[in-house]
């Protein structure tokens, strides 16, 4: 692209609306304001995000859906001014520590469905709005001529702006404003261009492109918004494109813990002690609120560098979110379990988790008593010491925390003095009950496992199992994943096991 025509487009550029905006640093995800941009008023307004907002439309699709319902009306069709194009990234929007966090959602009244719909895209958008200070974007209305909106997060203005001279085609127009909007080569990576192209204003199925600077091309790439014609209400709107300048490459923020922020900053204090006080500190300082229990980990973490499932039962009893939620947003953060490696000898992962599921099962709100008796035969004869000891303490209905601190909770507790080495089912049964589920090889994995320790227990089964947890530690996408196909692999049945019947159930009592 010519130099000297970019600077004719942009030369004929005409100011139709403008306002500037003041940088807002994010709390919980969030920056509490959204843009909306009118295209038929050519009014620009910053408005603000409400707590309702925050807890009855969590999330991208939430934000559009709550913004489109204030703006359309029984008569609203796909092709009537009033029907915006919403774009939002949600509350994880921008955030390293989560796969997917660089999505866009867009929502619209689609053209081939005449009813909601919406579409989501990977790209910076997203993010770059996020980092801009924005949770959302709306366009609604219609120009009379064609316009490109502009959000430039360096120099804190947005603006429409008359695009007399620009390409229609996608491919086109984003390599046109990329160069117009960047300050040099390497300053183009920081900006994203939404347009739909030229096909789109003869079909309804058009589809929205969101532009990326691939470096190594030295060309913007695109990624495509396709569900329910969202392109097609783009171009009847006579919007050209919507372009966003990120005021850096670099994330604007992130979710302590996540492994790249580890390597950055180095803040990973394995082995310090995690007191009952700093926890109560990172509940309070988010307001006991449940909606952010992320936040609270993340103080907790920021103090004492690692994360126990100690620390789990408590913030599980203030909030009362299940453990199971916490639990598996804890393994995100590279201190979870810190110690040793997981999966040997002493690993203080491993130990947490065995630990753990013994302190649910022994619980108040566990297993009844005569299950706690049954049970309670599959732990080694010094553990189940330690929990009867508790149970008698507390007259029969400790709490997790109370059972948990028993067994040690840091790992001083080695899992074969935890859980009877002949009856992994007992350990592979809890592990499962906690998987989330999102992840198919944890997920499927573990309910395989128990599968197969719920038959009669030989070498044989063990080999099986082990092909399955080895499996699993190559591909599951999280450390709990990881760390229960380890700790199932600690315990796998030997040719000494032969006692151990079928069902978990102990032929020969353990003394």
């Amino acid at each position: 692209m010519d130099n000297q025509r970019v600077r004719e487009m942009r030369a004929a550029h005409r100011i139709l609306a403008e306002t500037s905006f003041d940088r807002k640093d994010l709390s919980g995800g969030y920056a509490d304001r959204w843009l909306r941009v009118d295209l038929s008023k050519n009014r620009i307004e910053i408005r603000p995000v409400t707590q309702q907002m925050k807890e009855l439309f969590v999330g991208g699709k939430g934000f559009d859906l709550w913004l489109t319902l204030q703006e359309i009306g029984r008569e609203t069709r796909w092709d009537s001014p009033e029907n915006p194009i919403c774009f939002s990234s949600g509350p994880l929007g921008g955030t390293m520590s989560f796969p997917g966090s660089g999505k866009t959602l867009v929502t619209a009244i689609s053209p081939s469905t005449h009813s909601m719909m919406d579409c989501n895209v990977g790209g910076f958008f997203g993010p770059y709005l996020k980092f801009a200070g924005f949770d959302a974007l709306m366009l609604t209305g219609k120009a009379t001529e064609q316009v490109v909106v502009v959000l430039d997060a360096v120099r804190r203005r947005v603006a429409i702006e008359t695009a007399p001279l620009e390409s229609v085609d996608s491919h086109l127009v984003a390599e046109e404003l990329t160069k117009m909007y960047s300050d040099d080569e390497i300053d183009r990576r920081n900006v994203s261009v939404v347009s739909a192209g030229r096909a789109a204003e003869y079909t309804r199925l058009g589809v929205l492109n969101f532009s990326f600077y691939d470096w190594r091309r030295q060309v913007p790439r695109l990624k495509q918004a396709g569900r329910g014609g969202v392109g097609t209400v783009f171009r009847n709107k006579r919007v050209k494109a919507l372009v966003i300048k990120n005021r850096g490459i670099t994330p604007g923020w992130r979710i302590t813990g996540s492994e790249p922020q580890r390597r950055v900053d180095g803040r990973l204090r394995a082995g310090q002690a995690c007191s009952a006080q700093v926890v109560a500190d990172a509940v309070k300082e988010q307001g006991g609120d449940r909606g952010r229990t992320v936040a609270m980990l993340d103080g907790v973490y920021g103090a004492v560098g690692n994360i126990g499932p100690a620390t789990l039962l408590q913030i599980g009893a203030a909030t009362g979110v299940p453990e199971r939620d916490l639990f598996h947003a804890a393994t995100f953060y590279s201190g979870f379990g810190a110690g040793q490696e997981p999966g040997q000898p002493g690993s203080g992962a491993v130990q947490e988790m065995a630990a753990f599921a013994v302190a649910q099962l022994f619980g108040a709100g566990g297993l009844s008593v005569p299950r706690r008796q049954s049970f309670g035969r599959f732990l080694a004869p010094g553990a189940l010491r330690l929990v009867e000891r508790v149970m008698e303490e507390k007259g029969g209905e400790p709490t997790p925390q109370d059972v948990y601190a028993a067994l040690g909770g840091k790992g001083e507790v080695d899992l074969a003095a935890l859980f009877s080495d002949r009856c992994p089912a007992t350990l592979v049964g809890k592990l499962a009950a906690r998987s989330c589920g999102a992840c198919a090889p944890c997920r499927e994995g573990l309910n395989a496992c128990f599968g197969l320790l719920g038959q009669p227990i030989t070498v044989e089964t063990g080999e099986v199992v082990k092909d399955v947890t080895d499996l699993m530690v190559a591909a599951c996408q999280c450390n709990y994943g990881r760390s229960a196909a380890r700790a199932l692999a600690a315990v796998l049945p030997g040719p000494q096991d032969a006692a151990c019947g079928g069902n978990g159930t102990l032929q020969e009592e353990v003394k």
